[in-house]
């Protein structure tokens, strides 16, 4: 997760107002080391199991969890439906996993992709004009 905020903030300074971690477990110390990489910037909100029983309304004992310790509380990873959220207090919103490496301006041309979903294609292309104002 640092690294990609110090990818971020070297190559992103410029068009990044806000990095909000998603979090469940980890400690105050290990959020201000992390926070102190860009101060007010970067940002934790706190995402856990009472967060997602009110997002999910059916029966969570019938949840596939993953059974990999990889991934910790299974239930974190619903945490990006939250982006949703966020496009209440921002323009736009880009959501990047921690494992990410920032190697360059993110923002220099216009984000596209093509990922094919197992026979649903899906392509997406946000043009340079809209600025991404929050990442999570």
């Amino acid at each position: 997760m640092a690294n990609v905020i110090v990818g971020l903030k070297r190559y992103n300074k410029k068009d990044i107002t806000k990095i909000i971690v998603m979090y469940d477990g980890i400690s105050e110390q290990i959020q201000r080391q992390i926070e102190s990489i860009w101060p007010g910037v970067v940002e934790f909100r706190y995402y856990g199991i009472q967060d997602f029983k009110k997002d999910y309304p059916g029966d969570i004992d019938k949840i596939p969890w993953p059974d990999n310790k990889r991934w910790g509380n299974g239930y974190i990873l619903y945490a990006k439906f939250y982006i949703f959220e966020l496009l209440k207090e921002f323009d736009s919103v880009l959501w990047l996993d921690s494992d990410m490496l920032v190697t360059r301006d993110i923002f220099d041309r216009a984000l596209s992709f093509d990922y094919d979903m197992g026979g649903l294609y899906v392509k997406m292309h946000i043009s340079q004009s809209r600025i991404l104002k929050a990442l999570v």
